[in-house]
């Protein structure tokens, strides 16, 4: 009875050093690739700076994943009326 005790122990514990050192991994990746995100996400902020000096005319603003924002910029149209038409 005790070699299965010791055996259900020794088991358990490889199994939580095993779940602790796996979550341990998920933070560390998780903390690279936010990291890596931002360094990009500055990047692009550094390249619109630089070609919005460079390049005249009017420029509709990047959102945050780069693609123009063309519903934030764009003027609503007014609703038609009955009165008009």
């Amino acid at each position: 009875m005790a070699l299965l005790n010791d055996l259900l122990t020794t088991t358990r514990r490889l199994i939580d050093g095993w779940a602790t050192a796996a979550q341990q991994q998920a933070c560390r990746n998780a903390m690279v690739a936010g990291t890596a995100l931002a360094q990009a996400r500055a990047q692009r902020a550094n390249v619109e700076e630089f070609l919005a000096a460079r390049i005249p005319g009017p420029r509709k603003p990047a959102s945050v994943d780069g693609e123009l924002a063309e519903a934030e910029t764009a003027a609503p149209k007014p609703a038609p009326s009955a009165a008009n038409g």
